[in-house]
């Protein structure tokens, strides 16, 4: 997941099945927030037109 959020800036999760064998929104969606809580990962912009971006390290 963080490797698809990498090469993809900006991703919304509603397009990552796309990009990741069709996996079901949910476990994307619980991915996205293991990533957040672990701090890996941050989402910017509003609902309707942000996306993820891996965290400066």
């Amino acid at each position: 997941m963080l490797s698809v959020i990498e090469k993809n800036p900006g991703v919304k999760a509603k397009d990552t099945p796309l990009l990741l064998n069709n996996r079901s929104i949910k476990t994307i969606e619980n991915q996205i927030k293991e990533l957040v809580s672990k701090g890996l990962i941050e989402r910017k912009g509003s609902k309707r037109t942000g996306g993820y971006y891996v965290m400066n390290k």
